[in-house]
């Protein structure tokens, strides 16, 4: 995908089911937030939660798709361009906290 060689992960569960591209190695410049290399993950989470972060893969998220079997939902994602020239930043403050449990 772009150049960039992949591996597909497939996920089934009670209610749901995906299929993940993922990019064998990370891809320089290109910070992913659901990796093992997410700048949001400390040492000491991956310490404390090994089992679960030691069987995430490097690379990053290149396609996916999801469907909910409860009601058919369904999205996909693709990356269509990387173009590492271009700064990126993020204000934090616009994005809700996913670990922050819904009140």
């Amino acid at each position: 995908i772009l150049g960039y060689t992949c591996e597909e992960y497939s996920m089934t569960s009670e209610d749901s089911e995906g299929s993940y591209w993922i990019s064998k190695d990370p891809i320089e410049g290109l910070e992913g937030f659901w990796s093992k290399n997410s700048p949001f993950v400390t040492k000491k989470m991956k310490e404390q939660n090994s089992t679960f972060f030691g069987n995430f893969p490097d690379g990053n998220i290149m396609e996916m798709t999801f469907k909910s079997k409860e009601d058919e939902s369904s999205s996909e994602m693709r990356i269509i361009n990387i173009d590492n020239s271009q700064p990126t930043s993020y204000d934090l403050a616009d994005y809700p906290n996913p670990m922050k449990a819904a009140n």
